[in-house]
């Protein structure tokens, strides 16, 4: 469905390459940079309000805190040299076109699905990258609805732009919008009893996951 967006913006008289900066640290980069950002938000809670937390999110606090200090100042190394690689590769576009997320809604009493699309993971929060790519440049985005899947669940597409552009994100969205207002119609509702509510799965506890940087970043599909 990316794709498909993309056509609709060459057909407003934009320019479309299929491309991609270099996402190879990213991984690595979030696991210091949430580290670091769970402590300074929420460590000085955890003792005197750990009952009233969730037990997921006691231990992503708890995970953070075991992170290496070291492995912090690496990340952010790392995120200057990659804020400056998108920088770069912004220098030649006015925006960059991807999904928001890799894989459509999915309940969360139930356990992660192991596959993206058919292709079976062993990190399923991958799937987020595509957000936390931009997100840890500070760069602005937006996210605007572009389709649905086969089931009727919706499908969004991330709109990036340069250092502090908010207003071309902004612009583009309004005329991708314009020109495909069937992309604003409602999702098709979907009844669920009580009886089908249940806690969240143990296996949406992400913290070891984002805590562990190793391997390759994404890349744009």
């Amino acid at each position: 469905m990316t794709r498909a967006a993309a056509r609709e913006f060459r057909a407003l008289g934009c320019g479309v390459d299929e491309a991609c900066p270099d996402l190879a640290d990213l991984r690595a980069i979030i696991a210091g940079t949430r580290a670091f950002g769970m402590v300074g938000r929420y460590a000085g809670y955890l003792d005197a309000y750990r009952p009233q937390m969730s037990g997921q999110f006691a231990r992503q606090v708890a995970d953070a805190l075991s992170v290496d200090v070291r492995a912090i100042a690496a990340a952010e190394r790392m995120r200057s040299a990659y804020y400056q690689r998108v920088r770069a590769f912004l220098d030649a576009y006015d925006y960059l076109l991807c999904p928001t997320t890799g894989v459509p809604a999915f309940r969360l009493d139930q356990p992660l699905p192991a596959k993206i699309g058919r292709k079976p993971v062993a990190r399923f929060y991958d799937a987020f990258l595509f957000t936390y790519a931009f997100s840890v440049t500070g760069l602005p985005a937006i996210s605007v609805p572009c389709g649905f899947t086969r089931e009727g669940l919706p499908v969004g597409l991330q709109i990036v732009s340069r250092r502090l552009r908010e207003d071309l994100v902004l612009e583009a969205a309004a005329a991708y919008l314009k020109a495909c207002p069937q992309q604003l119609r409602e999702a098709p509702a979907v009844a669920v009893s009580p009886q089908e509510l249940a806690p969240p799965h143990p296996s949406l506890d992400s913290s070891s996951d984002w805590m562990r940087g190793s391997g390759a970043g994404t890349k744009e599909s």
